[in-house]
């Protein structure tokens, strides 16, 4: 079909539709050096798809923080159990944060990556996605469990009677003066066991500071709001029919986030995470 655009002439696309018989193709380059080849199935949506969701499921149950770890899969202990009563940080540029409030129960969750924080941004859009596939394909085996942990951190981190959200449990990349989950390698249980006391360097892995959103009542950024918002409805939607009071109360918090949505943002003014040039 020719290139992808002028920019990305590299970029080929192909037609496939024709391709209707179940089986494994594969599509050689003329031409290129060594006339490389490409190996691809196809079959019917389920078998392709449920592997790729059975995975999705048992990644996310190994990145599960808390006192509710997979140990049986990840041989990993409890980890970050001092998140039950965090304190509530202010971000402040190159020095160590200020401590301005708590404590707040965050405990839970899934780290995000490779690392050890939690973010709202993130867990917003898995959770928002797992509770639509719970909707859509709800035999997924797992999939309802392993979303409700994700919801259960993510109202957590919503703060309905002073109209806080709270946005990231962590510190990246510490200073001179503090270090941050970036600055060691371990095992996350490992902060658990530290003996630490305010003003030492490693008091923050252990005692993780949480940053907020928004101040507390103030409009929450665009896309914090719509996420979680959706992330709520949907819990609203997905369990209805099994208990309708609790998806009556998923859908007043869904209403009253998606109601403090800063509709006028200033350019570039997202939030995302702590500190703010890092998923802008």
């Amino acid at each position: 079909l020719g290139g992808w655009n002028d920019t990305y002439t590299a970029v080929r696309t192909i037609d496939l539709s024709s391709l209707h018989r179940t089986g494994t193709y594969r599509l050689r380059l003329v031409g290129a050096g060594g006339e490389p080849e490409v190996r691809f199935r196809v079959a019917p949506a389920g078998q392709l798809l449920d592997p790729l969701r059975a995975d999705g499921v048992r990644f996310f149950g190994t990145q599960r923080d808390g006192g509710d770890v997979l140990a049986d899969v990840t041989g990993r202990e409890p980890s970050h159990l001092t998140d039950e009563r965090a304190r509530v940080y202010e971000p402040a540029g190159t020095r160590p944060p200020t401590e301005v409030g708590g404590p707040v129960d965050v405990s839970g969750g899934w780290f995000d990556a490779g690392d050890f924080l939690k973010f709202t941004h993130t867990t917003s859009y898995v959770v928002a996605q797992m509770l639509s596939t719970v909707r859509d394909t709800p035999a997924v085996p797992g999939l309802r469990e392993e979303a409700r942990h994700g919801l259960s951190w993510l109202d957590r981190m919503w703060d309905g009677e002073t109209g806080t959200l709270y946005a990231q449990v962590g510190l990246g990349s510490g200073g001179r003066e503090v270090r941050g989950d970036h600055d060691v390698w371990r095992l996350p249980e490992q902060d658990d066991r530290l003996t630490v006391r305010p003003g030492d360097p490693d008091y923050l892995l252990k005692y993780r500071p949480v940053f907020r959103a928004n101040e507390p009542g103030e409009p929450l950024s665009p896309n914090l709001a719509g996420r979680v918002a959706a992330a709520f409805a949907l819990a609203a939607q997905t369990g209805a029919e099994d208990d309708p009071a609790q998806a009556r109360e998923w859908l007043d918090k869904a209403a009253a986030v998606y109601a403090r949505a800063d509709t006028r943002p200033d350019a570039g003014n997202l939030v995302t995470t702590v500190p703010a040039d890092y998923y802008q």
